[in-house]
């Protein structure tokens, strides 16, 4: 099974095993929110997603774990991958001060510009996300829209915020080495 290790993490393709964890995990109210999900997914959602993702050329999906005891920590990955124009989005769990979203974004920046040879990475959050944004800015990532009231959680409209990092900006950024 093809995986990525890094030095805290695993990043490794679902298994059936890993439902169970992950119906649990999108079920709370803070990651659907982080998520922009609507509904909680089941056990059999989740199983049946791992094998369209499988076979979806769009995308490069995986489970991360903690390398020493390989406790799953969420799902991350790579998703829109578009290679007749070099970019796709990145996704990242919510997972926070434990120093494994730097090691998630770099190995997937890297996974993303050496492996897929892309040029342009882009992820977006909600302008609720003040802690994901402070992140992605200090990581390197430029802002480079905002689609206004794009958002909709309990009543309320939000700000959705789109950022990237460009291949050249990844391989001079002394924030990802």
């Amino acid at each position: 099974m093809e995986g990525l290790t890094g030095q805290k993490i695993i990043l490794r393709r679902a298994m059936d095993s890993d439902a169970d964890f992950l119906a649990f995990w999108y079920r709370q109210p803070e990651v659907m929110r982080k998520c922009g999900f609507q509904h909680a997914y089941s056990k059999e959602e989740l199983i049946h997603s791992f094998k369209i993702f499988e076979q979806d050329p769009t995308r490069d999906w995986f489970v991360l774990a903690e390398k020493s005891e390989n406790r799953i920590l969420g799902e991350t990955g790579l998703l829109r991958i578009n290679p007749d124009w070099y970019c796709c989005n990145l996704s990242i769990p919510s997972d926070r001060h434990k120093g494994y979203g730097k090691e998630v974004v770099i190995m997937l920046l890297d996974r993303a510009f050496s492996y897929h040879r892309l040029n342009r990475v882009a992820l977006a959050t909600t302008e609720l996300n003040q802690e994901a944004i402070c992140f992605y800015r200090k990581l390197g990532f430029q802002q480079e829209g905002i689609l206004e009231k794009g958002y909709y959680e309990e009543g309320q409209f939000y700000n959705f915020l789109l950022f990237r990092m460009l291949k050249s900006e990844f391989l001079l950024n002394k924030n990802l080495k």
